[in-house]
């Protein structure tokens, strides 16, 4: 067998292994408290009307996504299934399937080398997002694909407007599905208009797109009202979860997501750090030298983010945003890698490094697989809040037939919204 056919059937295989863990958990994982506070609590009864929408928009809290929320309802109703955890997971299940796919394709068409697929396609942490009905994996589905278009929007010497109009379709969708997406606006749309600029592009940009420019820059707008909105109503903090250090919060935190053991999580954001910050002083220096040198870009968009999440951090008491709330940018972090990897010079030394990284990658994942629990929601049978053992037992009878754990949380939760009436 060929070497080429070797990678190819590598690739297929971590992908297709990914997916099947995907769908197991999200079909055997027991309902979790914020799955189903968004499914009773906004899905359930949405009207896909605009009436319906707008009430969404006006009245949901920070535990809502609204593009998650949205396709929740319309699996719902298209299926005429209420209280299936695989039906309410579904969107997300779609989305995996999507992100994996568009992932391989880029990986066989060699957009991007192994080191930045293995690292998306086996972080464990983020890929348990996708069994979740959250906004987590549509996030990181679309911000992904919007990396994917920039990469082949910056090989086609930046010429064909079609990308950037796709870019922005999909990061209007990323930043509907979580609101935190909103910060990568400034690094990607600046190097989008300086692309535009450079490539004399920006004026058939505006005349081929300007309704799509439009509608995307009232929805993203809008998205970052509705972030505003749901993070000042009751919250001290602007996240679930936050730490005190910028460097823990930000840089650790990637490093947790590949791998539970604090030791190999410090040394692997460590070589990423590292690893950017070598191919920015290589930049400088091929550019001084007056070198031929291709822009950082994606180690740009990653640096820029970090400034903007430690100005955030620092304008909002000194807090900073962690855990699952850096899941949907993790894919900016994984493409710096395609900018500090191509830096390399060619050879079998390059070849090596990528094939040795990638082994690694998978390593650290299969080292935390599980089907029945996540890291971020455990499902404990033991634990009120994630187990639903209710004590409302005629309430759950009424809801036999259903799926018995989807039954007991609705009578603990109806009970739990009764007590605000």
């Amino acid at each position: 067998m060929k070497r080429e056919q070797i990678r190819k059937w590598c690739g297929a295989g971590a992908a297709l292994l990914m997916f099947g863990l995907i769908l197991v958990r999200a079909a055997v994982m027991t309902i979790t408290f914020d799955e189903a506070y968004t499914y009773f609590g906004c899905a359930l009864d949405l009207k896909l009307n605009m009436e319906g929408i707008r009430e969404l928009y006006l009245t949901s809290n920070s535990n809502n996504h609204m593009l998650n929320t949205i396709l929740i309802a319309l699996m719902d109703q298209l299926t005429g299934s209420r209280y299936v955890e695989l039906v309410i997971r579904f969107p997300n299940i779609l989305a995996g399937a999507l992100y994996l796919f568009v992932l391989y394709r880029m990986y066989v068409g060699k957009h991007i080398n192994g080191i930045v697929y293995y690292t998306l396609v086996s972080c464990y942490f983020l890929n348990e997002f996708f069994s979740l009905a959250r906004g987590y994996g549509l996030a990181v589905c679309f911000l992904t694909i919007c990396l994917c278009l920039y990469l082949l929007w910056k090989e086609s010497g930046f010429q064909k407007i079609l990308y950037p109009c796709l870019i922005m379709v999909c990061y209007m969708l990323a930043c509907m599905a979580n609101t935190i997406c909103l910060l990568m606006a400034p690094a990607l749309g600046l190097l989008c208009l300086i692309n535009l600029i450079r490539s004399k592009t920006l004026g058939r940009f505006i005349l081929f797109f300007w309704y799509g420019i439009a509608i995307t820059g009232a929805g993203i707008i809008a998205m970052l009202f509705y972030h505003l909105r749901v993070t000042a109503e009751g919250n001290e903090v602007l996240y679930v979860v936050n730490a005190d250090s910028f460097f823990e919060a930000f840089f650790l935190n990637f490093g947790d997501m590949m791998s539970e053991n604090s030791v190999l999580a410090t040394v692997w954001a460590a070589i990423v750090i590292l690893s950017c910050a070598a191919a920015c002083i290589v930049y400088l220096y091929r550019i001084c030298k007056k070198r031929k040198a291709a822009r950082p870009d994606f180690i740009l968009m990653f640096f820029v983010l970090a400034l903007l999440i430690f100005l955030e951090g620092k304008m909002g008491g000194g807090q900073f945003a962690t855990g699952r709330a850096m899941v949907p940018l993790f894919p900016v972090l994984a493409f710096a890698l395609q900018d500090a990897v191509g830096y390399l010079p060619e050879g079998k030394g390059k070849a090596g490094i990528v094939v040795v990284g990638s082994v690694l990658v998978m390593v650290l994942s299969m080292q935390q697989w599980c089907v029945t629990t996540t890291r971020e929601f455990p499902s404990d049978k033991n634990a009120k809040a994630f187990g639903y053992e209710s004590v409302y037992t005629t309430e759950a009878q009424e809801y036999e037939g259903f799926n018995i754990t989807i039954a007991r949380f609705y009578a603990e939760q109806a009970n739990y919204l009764r007590s605000f009436e």
